[in-house]
């Protein structure tokens, strides 16, 4: 059985977040999906944590607070 392929977007690095962050999470989610890619959101930060809550996408998009609880164990 193959493994299913994941794209992790982290966000540990980053300070500033707009409104453009948002239509390119939304573009890679919907690639994503339709590829059958899983898709996730980690290490969120204050102002990326914000900017879903304005836009409640924090209901649509997975989100882990580490890269290692994203991450299957091997």
């Amino acid at each position: 059985m193959g493994r299913t392929q994941t794209l992790l977007i982290s966000f540990a690095k980053v300070s500033l977040a707009g409104n453009s962050i948002i239509a390119t999470i939304v573009e890679a989610y919907q690639l994503a999906h339709a590829q059958g890619v899983r898709f996730g959101l980690v290490a969120l930060n204050g102002p990326m944590t914000k900017l879903l809550l304005v836009f409640p996408l924090d209901k649509v998009f997975p989100t882990l607070a580490t890269l290692e609880q994203a991450l299957p164990e091997s």
